[in-house]
């Protein structure tokens, strides 16, 4: 290439075989600056240049779109919109004619005016080790002239602030604002074959020994895409060896369309069935996923292609899912093996959890499991010893809650039984699948496991007998200190509070609630010992189809659960409302009105309908903390939006459902069809001790249930006490908002 065309200052466009790589990685973004160090390594890679992200800035600055764009992101516009105005913006911004010039010339000099090329996205956070933007970005094939090549550049750029783009920012905590990007400007390559190559398994974390190479007859984006049906080869990657291959019914391909860009055809019928890699091809491709991960010293996801026989690197970047180099090593062992599951915790962490939540719950877990540890007569030294395992109980992944499920064995290795706890522990938390030998086998659970002698069993033993006779009034003197503390806290005006108020309350619910857990982790711990045992029992002595409903059929229509309560009074409310003559003004409201119209007239100083609205505040003082993710800090509870409580009237009216006697009923009715089947089953002992166990599991699920609602409400109150300190700190000009 001509001197005369280099970069300047003001326009950089990088050259990857005469720019200097700290240029590329200042500048270039990342999928060019692992192109260029493609290049520089002897790897194939289609001749390219880059236009720097100094360019976009000057754009962005000369047409002030930075200052249009964070003004709607300061409004916390949706995504959707940004992403509207923002390619709104870039793609109607002209270029100066400067650029235009210069960007012709580097075209005419590689002798390109003629050729089909690719202008791909390079974002300068892109294709990190920390962080792939994979499909986040756009990039435009089989583009000809300086008028297609410019326009796609623009197109680019927009594509900084799509929204999936900017939902992933936020995902992985990334600056949200003077965001860069740079374009390369590539010689296509006109596959007849391409697709994407994983030097390990990114499907099968303990598969250390396999590279898997998926292919298509075409371009591979419909294989990225998940557009296309792909070819599948599973290859040995320290000799070579084919293991698997599945070939697909492949329908359709991505070829170049007349005018450029891309379209879908049907393929040849006799390729249908045909292997779009010969053998030779599917190794000289195992050779390139190997070379790669050697090259960057990390597994690598690279996208390949076929042309005239020739094999071509387009792309490579990091599998970015498997999270340590050890994950491939011969010598993985516990300290770098993860084991996640969201079985049962899913329930109460729905969806995406915000970092306080997860904070406060992680902080809540450790202070838990650290005194059923000490209730169960754990040393102090193993319990310190511990302590890493006891802070990582839960872990966020993307924004979810899972179990940290490897420390929560480790938990129960603790203890003795531990192989019987563990079985009991997985039942308990509704793990899907116990741990498997070859699983278990990846894992150090304890290198330094807790030996006890006879006699410290025995006092464990005696211990859990113990606490198993006195459980009721160890229940009833938690309660009682429970609801003293709650009936404290639960009524003050946290947003009049000053921030010293809220950490003093912080602080003395911690000690006086949080760290005095006791009495639910002693009801968990019998719960999970009896409820186990119920279902070996149930698995053992009853077999068949119905063992496995029968257990949940035996512990229904138990009664008196608090949790059950708020039920039961919105039902109540909807019985006054449909059998009372007075209430038939209400009733028609109710029915004839939208919920937003009708809380107006209800929530108001002179309410259109006063006794409904003293039924709901009854409501909402009880039990206004309630909410669809009440262990969510960051979700409105009915206190800040009580429609659920008129739709949940409403519903229980239209379908006149609201006869408590008539639920409880079936409920008994199932249950006594169970117990039936149990004496008709067993005799004698088996008989006796069955019912023995399921009258402790039925105690103490019961209490289980009725302990979380504790929960609940400390949860609720904190979701309070938060808010208030959110709402000083936004009159304080800290936060934009009180939430």
């Amino acid at each position: 290439m001509s001197p005369t065309l280099r970069a300047t200052e003001n326009i950089p466009i990088l050259d990857p075989r005469l720019d200097p790589s700290d240029l590329f990685v200042a500048s270039a973004g990342g999928k060019a600056r692992h192109l260029s160090s493609l290049i520089r390594a002897g790897f194939r890679v289609p001749d390219f240049f880059c236009i720097s992200a100094f360019v976009f800035d000057e754009f962005k600055k000369i047409h002030q779109i930075d200052e249009r764009i964070d003004l709607y992101l300061s409004r916390a516009e949706p995504f959707e919109t940004i992403e509207k105005i923002a390619e709104d913006l870039i793609i109607k911004s002209p270029f100066s004619s400067d650029f235009i010039d210069r960007l012709a010339q580097l075209i005419h000099a590689r002798e390109w005016n003629e050729e089909w090329l690719a202008v791909r996205s390079s974002g300068l956070d892109e294709d990190g080790l920390a962080h792939s933007f994979a499909g986040q970005h756009s990039s435009y094939l089989y583009q000809r002239g300086l008028t297609a090549v410019t326009d796609s550049i623009r197109r680019c750029w927009a594509s900084v602030y799509s929204a999936r783009a900017l939902h992933y920012r936020v995902e992985k905590g990334l600056r949200m604002k003077d965001l860069q990007m740079g374009v390369i400007i590539q010689k296509m390559v006109n596959s007849e074959a391409s697709g994407v190559g994983f030097s390990v398994n990114p499907l099968h974390p303990l598969d250390r020994d396999t590279l898997v190479i998926e292919s298509v007859f075409g371009l591979g984006e419909g294989l990225v895409s998940g557009e296309l049906e792909a070819d599948h080869y599973e290859v040995e990657r320290e000799t070579g060896k084919l293991k698997n291959r599945a070939i697909a019914q492949k329908q359709k391909a991505l070829m170049r369309a007349a005018l450029g860009g891309v379209e879908r055809i049907a393929l040849d019928p006799n390729k249908n069935s045909t292997s779009s890699l010969t053998d030779a091809q599917v190794n000289e491709v195992s050779q390139l996923c190997l070379r790669l991960e050697k090259h960057f010293s990390s597994p690598q996801d690279c996208e390949w292609a076929f042309e005239q026989g020739v094999l071509y690197c387009l792309q490579s970047r990091p599998i970015t899912s498997i999270p340590n180099p050890a994950y491939y090593s011969k010598s993985i062992n516990g300290a770098s093996a993860i084991l996640w599951d969201n079985s049962n915790i899913i329930e109460s962490y729905n969806g995406v959890t915000s970092p306080l939540t997860f904070s406060f719950a992680s902080s809540a877990y450790r202070q838990v499991y650290i005194q059923f540890c000490e209730i169960l007569g754990v040393p102090q030294t193993a319990i310190r010893a511990r302590e890493s395992m006891f802070r990582n109980m839960l872990g966020l992944i993307r924004g979810r809650i899972y179990y940290n499920l490897a420390n929560w064995y480790r938990l129960v290795l603790m203890l003795p039984g531990a192989s019987n706890n563990k079985q009991f522990m997985e039942t308990m938390m509704g793990v899907r699948q116990g741990l498997k030998p070859e699983v278990a086998r990846e894992f150090q659970f304890d290198p330094d496991p807790i030996s006890y002698r006879l006699d410290q069993r025995i006092r464990l033993l005696m211990g859990t007998v113990y606490r198993w006779w006195k459980v009721d009034s160890i229940i009833k003197n938690f309660r009682e200190h429970f609801e003293y503390h709650y009936e404290q806290t639960r009524k003050l005006d946290f947003q009049s509070l000053p921030l010293t108020e809220h950490v003093k309350i912080y602080q003395q619910l911690d000690e006086q609630v949080l760290r005095r857990w006791h009495a639910p982790i002693i009801n968990d711990y019998l719960c999970m010992i009896f409820f186990g045992l119920l279902k070996k029992l149930t698995e053992k002595w009853l077999p068949g189809a119905e063992s496995a409903s029968i257990q949940n059929d035996l512990l229904c229509g138990e009664g008196d659960l608090e949790s059950t309560e708020p039920t039961k009074m919105l039902m109540r409310i909807a019985s006054w409302v449909d059998k009372t003559a007075s209430a038939q003004k209400t009733k028609n409201a109710l029915l004839d009105k939208s919920t937003s119209e009708l809380l107006s007239e209800l929530m108001c100083d002179k309410p259109l309908y006063p006794e409904l609205r003293a039924q709901i505040d009854e409501f909402l003082d009880r039990y206004g903390f309630r909410c669809i993710n009440e262990l969510k800090l960051e979700e409105d509870d009915l206190h800040d939006d009580p429609g659920f409580i008129i739709e949940a009237v409403r519903s229980y009216v239209k379908r006149k459902s609201y006869n408590i006697s008539e639920m409880e009923t079936r409920e008994q009715e199932i249950r006594k069809k169970a117990e039936s089947l149990v004496r008709a089953r067993l005799r004698g002992p088996k008989l006796f001790i069955f019912n023995f166990v399921l009258k402790e599991a039925r105690k103490a699920v019961k209490n289980r249930e009725n302990l979380r609602f504790a929960r609940t409400k400390i949860f609720g109150v904190v979701r309070h006490l938060f808010r208030g300190i959110g709402y000083q700190l936004h009159r304080m000009d800290k936060l934009h908002h009180p939430k």
